[in-house]
């Protein structure tokens, strides 16, 4: 459970996610998440998220599709792999709303 705060704003949506992973299917690992957000004097918003993930050699490729109530679905591909012990990088690409979405991070591990 949390509360999101946007600086200026006064209006901070509380939400509560519950997660579930599998990872006894050989090489592939599977995710679920069910949630629901609620801002302030607003009705609750449920939102749901299903991925698998398969690693290949060094790198891990993922699938995954999310959406919440009265919204399209997102669906996106990506990979990530450890360039050294401490960093890690992932990409992503996929479609929301009609749109292209792209992702690039950087994992740091302390």
């Amino acid at each position: 459970m949390g509360v999101a705060h946007a600086s200026g704003g006064g209006n901070n949506p509380v939400y509560l996610n519950g997660n579930a992973s599998c990872n006894g299917l050989g090489p592939v690992s599977l995710h679920a998440n069910i949630g629901i957000s609620k801002a302030s004097g607003a009705a609750g918003v449920k939102t749901w998220g299903v991925a698998a993930e398969m690693p290949f050699g060094n790198v891990t490729g993922h699938v995954e599709t999310f959406g919440a109530e009265g919204s399209k679905p997102s669906l996106q591909v990506g990979a990530r792999t450890q360039i050294t012990n401490t960093i890690g990088l992932d990409g992503t690409i996929g479609r929301s709303n009609s749109e292209t979405i792209y992702s690039v991070g950087v994992k740091f591990q302390f």
